[in-house]
């Protein structure tokens, strides 16, 4: 019998440069750098440069491949907790996430959308 993938949402493959903070409370305790494995509405997994507990809670910032009005760049902010973490690699709980424009705090009203066909989400930002 085969593997059966028991998750709610699809996982997309998508390979994106990302920077990661793991937090405790409002403190920072540890920062690197990654890229995902996959991604869906509801978790991901990525190959980080420093190993990772279950548990932790993760700040993670992911470049997005398109731009913003074809001129921005954009990134997706996940927040979420480690559910499994091994061999350099970690699966997330996505809790929260937003569209920002780099370097930006926040921003109204945003859309980024995949190209026609590619399968990707399609997300707006509050």
């Amino acid at each position: 019998m085969g593997f059966i993938d028991r998750r709610l949402c699809r996982r997309y493959p998508i390979e994106l440069d990302l920077k990661y903070k793991v937090l405790e409370g409002d403190a920072v305790i540890s920062r690197g750098s990654g890229k995902t494995c996959d991604l869906s509405s509801r978790g991901l997994s990525f190959r980080a440069d420093t190993s990772l507990r279950a548990g932790m809670l993760v700040k993670l910032n992911i470049d997005w491949p398109f731009l913003m009005q074809d001129a921005c760049p954009v990134a997706l902010v996940v927040m979420g907790h480690v559910v499994r973490a091994q061999s350099g690699a970690a699966g997330v709980r996505i809790m929260t996430h937003e569209f920002r424009r780099h370097g930006l705090r926040r921003f109204d009203s945003i859309v980024a959308a995949p190209r026609a066909g590619s399968g990707a989400f399609t997300a707006a930002a509050r």
